[in-house]
C-alpha cells in the first residue's frame, strides 16, 4: 500500500507550515521559509472528485477546477480562495440544479454553467472579486446574482431568466455588467442600492416588474 505522511500545522517553534503559504511543507522540525512555491494544479469533476464542493475544498490559490458536462445538485461555497471554476463544455451542458454558488472573501472566476431552481444563483460578498461570464441563471426565488459588502464583479455574457431580482448590487459593492440579458424578473431587472455603483454596457433588460431601480449615492452609468 501507499504510505501516508501527516504533517502538523506548525513546526516545533509554533511557526505556521507551510511557509510560504501554498508551498510544500518542510518535513523537518523547523519550517523552511524558502520552500519552493506550490505549482497550481487542474482538478477535474467528476474525474478527481465526484462533486464540485469537494473539489473546491481541496483547491488552493491559483488552482483551476474543470467541471465536465452533467447535472450537479450540490451547493458550491468558496471561502478565502483564489481559484477558477470552469464548466468545460459550457453552460448548456454543465448544470447546477437546486444548487448555487456562494463566494466569500475570495478572488474567483466562474464560467460556463447553467444554474436553475435555486433560492439565489450566485452570491458574491465579503470583499470578494469575481469574474462571472457565460452563465445562464434560471428560475431563482430571490436574486439571480447579488454583489454585496464591498465586493467587485465583472459580469459578462450572462442570461438571467425568471427571478425576483435579476442583479442586485448593494452594500458598497461595484459591478460592471456587459452583454447580458435579464428578463422575466417579477420585481426588478437590475437594482443598485446605497453606496454601490454599476456600469452597464450593451445589456438587454426587458419584461421585468421594473427595468432598473437605483437608490444610491454612487455612480450608475
Amino acid at each position: 500500500g501507499q504510505d501516508t505522511i501527516i504533517v502538523s500545522a506548525t513546526d516545533i517553534d509554533g511557526n505556521p507550515r507551510p511557509n510560504p503559504a501554498g508551498s510544500n511543507p518542510d518535513m523537518g522540525a523547523h519550517e523552511n521559509a524558502f520552500a519552493e512555491p506550490r505549482v497550481p494544479i487542474a482538478i477535474y469533476v467528476p474525474d478527481d472528485y465526484s462533486n464540485i464542493e469537494s473539489a473546491v475544498n481541496v483547491a488552493v490559490d491559483r488552482d483551476t477546477i474543470y467541471v465536465r458536462a452533467g447535472n450537479y445538485d450540490d451547493p458550491v461555497y468558496i471561502d478565502s480562495k483564489d481559484i477558477h471554476l470552469i464548466g468545460v463544455e459550457g453552460a448548456p451542458l454543465t448544470q447546477l440544479t437546486s444548487g448555487y454558488i456562494s463566494i466569500h472573501n475570495s478572488d474567483v472566476q466562474v464560467r460556463g454553467f447553467t444554474i436553475r431552481d435555486a433560492n439565489r444563483g450566485v452570491s458574491v460578498r465579503d470583499g470578494s472579486t469575481a469574474i462571472l461570464e457565460h452563465l445562464i441563471i434560471e428560475s431563482s426565488n430571490q436574486e439571480a446574482l447579488q454583489i454585496l459588502e464591498g465586493s467587485t464583479a465583472m459580469i459578462s455574457d450572462v442570461v438571467v431568466d425568471s427571478a425576483r431580482f435579476g442583479i442586485k448590487v448593494s452594500h458598497n459593492a461595484n459591478a460592471t455588467i456587459q452583454n447580458c440579458t435579464i428578463t422575466n424578473c417579477t420585481d426588478v431587472g437590475i437594482s443598485v442600492r446605497d453606496t454601490s455603483g454599476a456600469l452597464f454596457m450593451n445589456c438587454v433588460v426587458w419584461n421585468n416588474g421594473s427595468s432598473i431601480n437605483y437608490l444610491t449615492n454612487n455612480h450608475i452609468d
